[in-house]
């Protein structure tokens, strides 16, 4: 066997190692990642989350990453795995394991072409099968032909990488929407198999299917856009887990109201929806703008400020009750004091896994 093919199968070898080391815990904990401006580095915290009284454990530092002036993002936790990617074309991805402390930089896809088209956006998703027990990092690039044509064609490249399976490969699959009209609006979100994503203009969500790298597409719910804002629609991200459902989350800014409306797919394969709402106990703006991330496993909805301007706390988290329709605010106590002042702006994950 050459060098180049040792080094490839034990790449791979590492990526299954890394893919199969599962959490069994109970246990559920925050991953927080802030990102120092004076330094440029990411850095990642755990904090657990005690069940029993709906409050937060002390910080436990993780690791630190050099990082570019935006900071990576974090997919949701896919068991046993994090992804961390960047906005552009040249910025890392990486998988981590909490539970085996592993953090993998994974290999870049080919690029295109400078000379041949013009790439305007790029959108990292991260999934998991439950079928294949594969996870898969899907690269959707929208790229305009040089020279242009008129009227102007703006293509849609789809690169799929299989997580200890080899090399990133194109997938050429037949789009059931304008590429243009159904955009990516915000980060992605993996669930039943499938990653789903908010469009900017259209009137469904895209679902990409992991089994068969086929894209579909799920309708809104009936009244969605009639009571979204569209020029704040994607102010915040949209698409989160609820008790193992896809949720879509409504606007109240341009309201100033204290309700957020949220739909739940109660049917997924039907397309049947059911309409929720949050009801804070003041407007949603003067009590920090809290947005949902998801549910815990007792059932409580996970609730993160996006500002603390109105409020004037150190960093919080609340806990919502759907059931009582009560909330519970928790402070996030313990961190260095350059995360704790810089707030929001500065906090670049807060997901939940275990």
């Amino acid at each position: 066997m050459s060098l180049m093919r040792f080094r490839r199968a034990c790449r791979c070898l590492h990526l299954r190692q890394l893919c199969t080391s599962a959490s069994t815990s109970d246990d559920t904990h925050l991953l927080l990642s802030a990102f120092n401006e004076d330094t440029f580095h990411q850095h990642f915290f755990s904090i657990p989350i005690i069940h029993d009284s709906l409050s937060l454990g002390s910080p436990t530092p993780l690791f630190t990453l050099p990082s570019h002036p935006m900071g990576l993002t974090s997919s949701r936790y896919l068991n046993p795995l994090f992804c961390f990617h960047g906005p552009n074309d040249h910025d890392p991805i990486l998988t981590y394991n909490p539970t085996t402390q592993q953090t993998l930089t994974l290999p870049f896809d080919p690029p295109i072409p400078a000379a041949t088209a013009t790439t305007w956006d790029i959108k990292t998703h991260f999934g998991f099968d439950p079928i294949t027990k594969l996870h898969k990092i899907l690269r959707v690039k929208w790229i305009e032909p040089i020279p242009q044509s008129i009227p102007r064609v703006i293509n849609m490249e789809c690169m799929v990488l299989t997580l200890g399976k080899g090399s990133w490969r194109k997938i050429n699959t037949v789009l059931p929407f304008n590429c243009t009209k159904f955009g990516n609006g915000g980060e992605s979100l993996c669930i039943n198999g499938a990653i789903h994503w908010l469009t900017c203009y259209g009137d469904s969500i895209v679902a990409f299917d992991l089994k068969d790298e086929n894209f579909r597409l799920i309708p809104l719910p009936h009244g969605y856009k009639e009571e979204t804002y569209a020029p704040i629609r994607l102010k915040y991200e949209r698409l989160i887990e609820v008790g193992g459902r896809l949720a879509l989350l409504g606007d109240t800014v341009y309201k100033g109201e204290s309700i957020m409306h949220m739909w739940i797919l109660k049917d997924y394969h039907n397309h049947v929806w059911v309409k929720k709402r949050i009801l804070y106990p003041v407007s949603w703006i003067n009590c920090g703008q809290p947005v949902p991330i998801g549910t815990i496993s007792t059932g409580e909805i996970l609730l993160k400020p996006l500002s603390l301007y109105k409020t004037k706390r150190l960093a919080w988290l609340l806990f919502y009750d759907m059931d009582g329709r009560g909330f519970k605010k928790v402070d996030i106590t313990g961190l260095p004091e350059w995360i704790s002042s810089g707030g929001p702006r500065i906090i670049r994950t807060i997901a939940v896994y275990g």
